[in-house]
């Protein structure tokens, strides 16, 4: 048995670095002969993380139905063994599938349930990805309070766990939401804010997307000059 279990192990790896390269046949392969010796040998938590790692790669390929299929595989598994930190993860994968597939009402549900065990569990970083999710869904809906109001908390939490970049993240989805709003003041403020932060932490690609924002705040002003800049 326990050669056996080490012959999955290294499959399980071969996997993982097949899926680092983005090979995902290659990925899925090795991934689907690790699970068909967890299976036999009836070591369920291994089982329940191949079929993960096999939703994974078919989310990452917009397989969809397929990724849901084996996330519900995990989570199944995982509400069998409460691992509360394995549930809260199947969760909110298939809160981002819901997502993706513009299901809103099903993302927020999922989102949700997640959100509850991160907090049981005081996994803040967790909790605070999860009210992002949570404000993006809203601001989807046009539900623009709302959407500030998850945002705020997301912001709250990074702030008080000193992340930087997520603090700047949000700031800027606090800035996009004041910009859908016409709130130009406001988003000019949050694009501001981030701006100072990506400069700092030398984020390029994120500084462009700030001077970006300011120009399009200053366009929809009619500060033609100030958009041009």
């Amino acid at each position: 048995m326990e050669l056996e279990r080490n012959t999955a192990s290294e499959y399980h790896q071969l996997g993982v670095i097949a899926h680092e390269h983005k090979q995902f046949d290659e990925a899925e392969k090795w991934y689907r002969k690790a699970l068909e010796i967890f299976e036999r040998l009836k070591i369920e938590q291994n089982v329940a993380y191949e079929y993960d790692n096999l939703g994974i790669i078919a989310h990452e390929r917009k397989q969809f139905d397929e990724a849901e299929k084996w996330y519900r595989k995990a989570l199944e598994i995982f509400e069998r063994l409460k691992t509360k930190e394995n549930v809260a993860y199947e969760y909110h994968n298939l809160g981002k599938i819901a997502q993706e597939r513009k299901q809103f009402n099903e993302a927020d549900k999922y989102y949700r349930k997640a959100l509850k065990i991160c907090k049981q569990l005081k996994f803040e970083q967790k909790v605070a990805y999860e009210y992002h999710n949570l404000g993006k869904i809203a601001q989807e809906r046009k539900q623009f309070n709302e959407a500030e109001k998850y945002y705020r908390k997301a912001l709250e939490i990074c702030k008080q766990l000193k992340f930087e970049q997520n603090v700047a993240y949000e700031y800027h989805n606090l800035g996009i939401n004041a910009q859908e709003r016409k709130q130009f003041d406001e988003a000019e403020k949050y694009h501001r804010k981030a701006l100072k932060i990506f400069e700092r932490l030398k984020l390029e690609q994120y500084v462009v997307g700030e001077y970006d924002n300011l120009g399009k705040i200053a366009q929809e002003r009619k500060q033609f000059d100030e958009a041009e800049k």
